[in-house]
């Protein structure tokens, strides 16, 4: 009778760690990492609860000499509005004293059309069309550089390993 309750705590002692490990409860995995991270960036948000998260990764800067770690991905958060404002960039160091969330807004579709539809109004009527068309390629290559910096920023944190 003792061998069996013997087995079975050696038994919930394994499952409760294999669920600590998963969960990210364990100090020192890389789980646990990611999580405090994590829970540290969506701390800089106004509404801290809302925040979602993908593509999150560990990765090592190998261009230094001392391999820094660095927890990267994508957050979204409800702004004051209380409507979720989008996913961005993040990067925080494994110590947590240095990081960075981008603060680029990306123009939508719906932006773009309506200037757009200024644009070829202004044409026609032949007054102002100059700054109107200007308003609109500056709003489609600023949303093209925020594409462009999302593609370099998952290909720079991608050597990570992704949870």
């Amino acid at each position: 009778m003792m061998k069996y309750m013997v087995a079975a705590g050696v038994a919930i002692a394994l499952a409760l760690a294999g669920l600590g490990f998963l969960l990210g409860w364990i100090p020192g995995t890389d789980r646990h990492l990611i999580e405090i991270r994590k829970a540290q960036v969506a701390a800089s948000l106004v509404d801290p609860a809302s925040a979602q998260f993908r593509h999150v990764a560990i990765s090592i800067d190998k261009r230094s000499t001392i391999k820094n770690r660095w927890v990267c991905g994508e957050i979204n958060g409800k702004n004051r509005m209380g409507a979720y404002a989008g996913f961005t960039p993040f990067y925080i160091s494994e110590d947590g004293a240095s990081g960075w969330i981008s603060q680029r807004d990306r123009p939508d579709d719906e932006q773009i059309d309506d200037a757009d539809r200024r644009c070829t109004e202004a044409v026609r009527s032949g007054y102002g069309y100059r700054y109107a068309c200007e308003r609109k390629d500056e709003l489609v290559e600023k949303r093209n550089a925020f594409d462009r910096e999302i593609v370099a920023f998952r290909e720079a944190c991608s050597n990570g390993l992704a949870l």
